[in-house]
């Protein structure tokens, strides 16, 4: 029977009220690619025409600093993958190839850097032998096994707005420092954006490395991108990798999931559609909710009674953060460093910002984080953002999903 944990001040008879702004996502994804059958196959997948003899291409782009690093995390995930003993186990294996930024600009000097990259992760994957699909497909190319027909992980960061648009050349910038990412115009839906920066206008993605179209751009394959710039760091994430697969801790927090709520605002669509709108959040978390596991709310809107005191907040959401869960979830208003903040009795309180990340430690019971609000995981600033900060911090997620722009509740919703 699920049980179902509400963090709160004021004891309530609603069973879980929190709505929020998100959806549309340029999705931030730092996870282990390969190191999961993070895509299955099914009624909406494409079979790939020759099954991989050697192994499914897993293909990771990185700078000629994170080469011998990035080449022993591949290899790691590549024996994790085929392991008949371990929990993820699949009938196939990894074939690793590891590339430098450099290596692909060589490979086809008359590209860009964004496109050299592609151009050579497409000819690694076999990218030319895949069926074509349609925006309606949203096909997964797979082997005659079901498992994806490839796997593509970037290790690096990218340029900063203000490196990309001062650049003389922005397709040329150093490949010995950048992994870049790809531009597109976000379809900004809500007016009140109007007249945003223009390094705010374009949201950096990984999808077309994946996509063998380049009109619609539909990842084909799963992609990843992990932002470790110095080789120590990503070996300690792959120790820490292995450890949550080899012998996971015991505990109760594997079958917890933690939700964080930010209150939704929109005053001026009226107190009947904000209702509408947190009663739809509500309906999709219970049908996404396992009856097996406990479920964790806090949720930060002074009207509700689930509301922890305002001053003590974000020491809440740090201990909930930090009793280990399987999923982390937030939802809510968001930008590049820190989620909303709690507006109670005129004053400003912090829910949970890039310096809390310091006193983030789940130990040996490290959740995998999706963060369902704007921004928090664009990884093209100066410093990390807050998704970036939490996989750069050892001892907090495994892995983590976040908006890189804007993103809207509606697509969400659709997608839950």
């Amino acid at each position: 029977m699920r049980r179902i944990t509400l963090t709160a001040s004021l004891a309530g008879l609603s069973l879980l009220v929190c709505a929020a702004w998100f959806g549309l996502m340029s999705p931030f994804v730092a996870t282990h690619s390969g190191g999961s059958n993070i895509a299955e196959a099914g009624p909406g997948t494409a079979e790939a025409p020759d099954a991989q003899q050697d192994g499914i291409p897993f293909v990771v782009v990185t700078t000629p600093q994170m080469r011998d690093a990035a080449q022993a995390y591949a290899d790691a995930r590549a024996r994790a993958f085929s392991q008949p003993a371990a929990a993820n186990a699949h009938h196939g294996t990894l074939r690793p190839v590891v590339v430098t930024v450099p290596e692909c600009v060589e490979a086809y000097p008359e590209l860009g850097v964004d496109e050299a990259v592609r151009a050579k992760v497409h000819e690694l994957l076999g990218a030319a032998d895949w069926p074509e699909v349609s925006p309606a497909d949203e096909t997964i190319v797979t082997t005659e096994d079901g498992l994806p027909a490839g796997f593509v992980l970037l290790i690096g960061t990218v340029p900063t707005p203000e490196e990309r648009l001062g650049a003389t050349d922005p397709a040329r910038l150093d490949p010995e420092k950048h992994v870049p990412a790809f531009y597109r115009h976000c379809h900004v839906i809500d007016g009140r954006i109007e007249g945003v920066e223009d390094r705010w206008e374009h949201a950096p993605g990984d999808g077309p490395y994946v996509s063998r179209d380049e009109d619609d751009e539909i990842p084909q394959v799963p992609v990843g991108r992990l932002p470790f710039t110095e080789p120590e760091p990503l070996r300690q994430y792959a120790a820490q990798i292995e450890a949550y697969e080899r012998a996971p801790a015991a505990g109760a927090w594997r079958g917890r999931k933690t939700l964080l709520a930010g209150d939704p605002g929109f005053e001026e669509l009226g107190e009947r559609t904000r209702r509408m709108i947190e009663m739809a959040w509500e309906l999709a978390i219970l049908r996404s909710l396992d009856e097996t596991f406990d479920v964790t709310l806090t949720y930060a809107n002074p009207a509700s009674p689930y509301c922890w005191p305002p001053p003590e907040f974000s020491e809440k959401v740090v201990e909930e953060i930090n009793s280990g869960a399987l999923i982390l979830n937030y939802v809510g208003h968001g930008w590049v460093r820190s989620v909303d903040r709690l507006t109670f009795n005129n004053r400003r309180y912090e829910v949970f910002t890039v310096d809390d990340v310091e006193r983030v430690d789940t130990g040996d019971k490290p959740p995998f984080a999706a963060f369902f609000t704007c921004y928090t995981g664009a990884y093209d600033i100066e410093g990390p953002g807050l998704a970036e900060a939490m996989i750069l911090n050892p001892r907090g997620p495994i892995g983590i999903f976040a908006s890189s722009r804007i993103s809207n509740e509606i697509n969400f919703l659709l997608e839950i």
